[in-house]
């Protein structure tokens, strides 16, 4: 039998600390001799979306030049 992650998923989210959060997502990736890996996907509030709105206005996009033909 399946278990889905309704089943399971608020005891991970109590046990990485995210209660609480719009987690959308959580994926734990084990591998031999690696570090364990946990990507948390979730809907960012309006303060943590501004806050990643800063931190991308410190930076600048610019066009790569044209590359020289050969």
């Amino acid at each position: 039998m399946a278990v889905y992650s309704n089943a399971i998923g608020k005891e991970l989210l109590e046990a990485l600390g995210l209660q609480g959060m719009s987690v959308t997502a959580v994926t734990v990736h084990f591998e031999a001799s690696q570090a364990v890996e946990v990507q948390v996907k979730f809907l960012p509030d309006q303060t943590q979306a501004a806050g990643v709105i800063e931190i991308l206005k410190r930076y600048e996009l610019h066009e790569k030049p044209d590359e020289p033909s050969a």
